[in-house]
């Protein structure tokens, strides 16, 4: 499992590497052990799965507090499994295994991705009232209306920008773990310049104080920390809008649910969000755009009538 996290560093972003070694650390080699993966069967996956589902007590860090009781919820024991079946995958591949124990067993129902955008109205005042530095103003007017992730924006260089096709190549992703890949491949993409983002990536470029490759660097001229943008400029932001907390991912969401219900192709929201699957973008935000969704029956009910019936 060590060794096939190895060869995986290479390809996936430094937070997923991360996550991906404390699950193998954790919770893969305690279980299964490092060598012996030609004596797992699917029974034992269920029974890992199971023992993953089971509350555990967490022992707090100051021995005067009581202990805590977790319980992981299905989507984190999925990624898990996850992690798993791709390790296997290695061992059948070597010929360890001759079929993958940990895809005989389904992943666990989720609960749906949390999406709460901010209607253009909030946008408007959050942008207005909300954020004092004109510098973070630009920043989320291009969060807002590029669909980015808070990694790749951070992670924008201005190499990236081709002012004459009027796109942004997103080609990396910035976390606390430091720079790396995006997320997925189909994430490597190149965005459109909707006309406030080249507004303010224009103002951006004739304000930079500091030399620095990045776009929005930090003031030794690296950049941004994603947690001090969150604590020191997010949050207070929302406060002084008096609007309710969204999570900053948000303004990825509210990209999406406002291009749909402007109009705009679907086909052409996935690509700017960087999904491979239009049905992704259906089936997360169908309830967004009524417009195109027509739940109340109307389009259904004019075709019938068109046909006489």
């Amino acid at each position: 499992m060590r060794g096939w996290l190895e060869d995986k560093r290479a390809r996936i972003g430094a937070g997923t590497a991360y996550d991906w070694k404390r699950i193998v650390e954790g919770k893969l080699i305690p279980a299964f052990g490092e060598e012996l993966v030609s004596t797992i069967a699917p029974d034992d996956v269920d029974s890992f799965v199971a023992a993953l589902k089971r509350p555990q007590v967490v022992e707090p860090a100051n021995v005067d507090a009581p202990a805590k009781v977790r319980k992981l919820s299905n989507r984190r024991v999925n990624i898990i499994l996850k992690v798993l079946r791709q390790s296997l995958d290695r061992a059948v591949r070597k010929g360890w295994l001759k079929t993958n124990p940990a895809r005989a067993v389904d992943l666990l129902r989720e609960d749906k991705v949390q999406i709460d955008p901010l209607s253009l109205e909030e946008v408007k005042l959050l942008l207005s009232k909300g954020l004092q530095d004109d510098e973070a103003g630009r920043y989320f007017t291009v969060a807002f209306f590029s669909g980015l992730r808070p990694g790749e924006e951070i992670g924008l260089q201005w190499e990236d920008l081709d002012w004459h096709r009027k796109t942004i190549g997103v080609r990396r992703a910035v976390s606390r773990f430091g720079e790396g890949p995006t997320k997925t491949v189909g994430s490597t993409r190149d965005v459109d310049m909707l006309p406030p983002v080249e507004r303010a990536l224009r103002a951006q470029r004739g304000t930079s104080q500091v030399p620095s490759p990045w776009i929005f660097p930090n003031r030794d001229g690296g950049p941004l920390n994603m947690t001090n943008l969150r604590e020191r400029v997010w949050k207070p932001a929302l406060r002084r809008a008096g609007l309710r907390y969204r999570a900053m991912y948000q303004t990825r969401h509210t990209f999406a649910t406002v291009m749909l219900a402007a109009g705009e192709d679907p086909g052409w929201v996935a690509k700017q969000l960087g999904h491979t699957s239009l049905e992704m973008v259906i089936r997360r935000y169908h309830r967004f755009i009524p417009n195109l969704t027509r739940r109340d029956g109307s389009a259904a009910s004019r075709l019938l009538a068109d046909q006489g019936l």
